[in-house]
């Protein structure tokens, strides 16, 4: 079986936690440039400016078994460290929404519900020392920290890794340091219905439950792997993230079908409609040919 080398490239908008550092040039940590995999992140489809700017309204918040399940699957995600109690993540909150809504990138955060330090340092040890990440994960855990992590198939080497020793106190600068680090990809991930509906995006809706481990593996496997470096953009609704109120919504405005209660994947353009994983492939090479 072949072991997956999980990227990790951590971001430190402060050096120590909750501390004020100088101006300081960003510091390399000295690993090898040769072989670093660059995350393909998803776009934020939910951001709405009409939001108050706040973190709640602009990440995916999730939990430390979500987390851990996402570092599993060797999934290609950014994530946020939080600190509730630390005064830059407070002070950098303006700026870093500002980024995300400039950019549309989707960036998970862990930790904003309570500091879970200690749960964040066991997951990182368990993985470092697995070999799937690099050291520094378990040795920073300065707030706020942004880690970008991907996936590859292949033995563990040794991988860049990045630390910004300044409060990027601008959006600008916050933006200049943060983008060469990921390729940001045209697919626009939703879990809301509001934010589909009040979407300027248009292109491909795809809505599949991704819970479905059948429907996951030939999406990722599959669709993702012809869409995701084309121009024309895929809006991909997870149902399995949705509420039930917003489940109802889009049940309602695409008319979803089900089979023994599970989703039927729907795939649809202004212009036409296809149901069922098994007739997607074609669909999907005309569409994006």
């Amino acid at each position: 079986m072949k072991k997956q080398l999980l990227t990790l490239i951590p971001l430190l908008f402060a050096a120590t936690s909750c501390q004020q550092i100088p101006n300081l040039k960003e510091a390399k940590y000295g690993f090898s440039d040769k072989g670093i995999s660059y995350p393909y992140l998803y776009r934020n489809g939910d951001i709405n400016e009409k939001n108050p700017k706040e973190y709640k309204n602009y990440l995916r918040i999730i939990s430390t078994e979500e987390f851990k399940n996402k570092i599993k699957k060797g999934d290609d995600f950014a994530l946020l460290h939080f600190n509730g109690n630390c005064s830059h993540c407070y002070d950098l909150e303006p700026f870093f929404i500002d980024y995300i809504i400039e950019s549309g990138t989707e960036v998970y955060g862990y930790g904003f519900e309570t500091w879970e330090e200690d749960k964040f340092v066991e997951i990182a040890k368990s993985f470092a020392d697995e070999g799937n990440v690099t050291d520094q994960m378990k040795n920073e855990t300065g707030t706020p920290a942004m880690f970008y992590f991907s996936s590859e198939d292949g033995t563990p080497k040794a991988i860049n890794a990045y630390r910004v020793t300044a409060n990027y106190s601008t959006v600008n600068a916050l933006g200049n340091f943060l983008t060469p680090y990921y390729n940001q990809t045209n697919i626009y991930n939703f879990e809301t219905f509001e934010g589909y509906k009040n979407t300027n995006v248009k292109g491909l809706t795809a809505v599949i439950d991704l819970s479905n481990e059948t429907d996951e593996s030939y999406f990722n496997n599959y669709l993702r792997s012809i869409s995701i470096h084309k121009e024309k953009p895929l809006l991909l609704v997870d149902y399995s993230k949705l509420s039930n109120e917003d489940k109802n919504s889009f049940k309602e405005e695409l008319s979803l079908t089900f089979e023994d209660e599970k989703l039927t994947p729907l795939f649809k353009t202004e212009s036409s409609k296809i149901e069922g994983l098994e007739k997607s492939i074609d669909f999907f090479n005309t569409y994006y040919k």
